[in-house]
């Protein structure tokens, strides 16, 4: 199946939005508390990506659907400096796992943050996501020890990785 990798663009929101939601059904039923994934929708993925202007994103398009995407960008945690560049998220339609197509994604993600200056990458997994686990462990990335909790109805644990360019 051919695919391209490309920047993202603000015309890009509307499918961003249905990828972002469904992915997040998909991955996430089982892992978190049933009444926060109540909570999410089609419409407030859209209005967020449409706030941000998908910047810092790219996506995967196959057959002019957009079936994944990427962001990328400075790394948010205090206790980084500006070596460090992240990986907010990586979204995948559940049919297009398996298939290489994250492996393209985060490499290009890399790369667009190896042309920032950045040295190290970080990005945060949710604990019990374990496909998620072992895919960033296969691609290099490494367990620091770091994690932290959110309350997404009930606590989630997680975990903090870094992978050195």
């Amino acid at each position: 199946m051919s695919f391209i990798i490309r920047k993202a663009t603000s015309q890009d929101s509307e499918q961003m939005g249905h990828v972002h939601y469904n992915a997040w059904i998909e991955t996430y039923t089982g892992k978190i508390n049933n009444n926060y994934l109540k909570e999410l929708s089609v419409r407030k993925s859209v209005r967020m990506f449409q706030r941000i202007k998908c910047k810092n994103h790219l996506v995967l398009v196959i057959d002019d659907n957009i079936v994944g995407f990427i962001g990328f960008m400075k790394a948010r945690d205090e206790d980084l400096n500006e070596d460090y560049g992240e990986i907010p998220g990586m979204y995948i339609l559940k049919k297009y796992h398996g298939l290489g197509y994250g492996r393209e994604l985060l490499t290009n993600a890399v790369t667009k943050l190896k042309e920032q200056g950045f040295k190290k990458i970080v990005l945060w997994v949710l604990d019990s996501n374990n496909n998620a686990i072992s895919f960033y462990e296969k691609f290099g990335f490494v367990f620091e020890g770091k994690s932290k909790d959110e309350i997404l109805v009930t606590p989630i644990r997680e975990l903090r990785y870094i992978y050195r360019v």
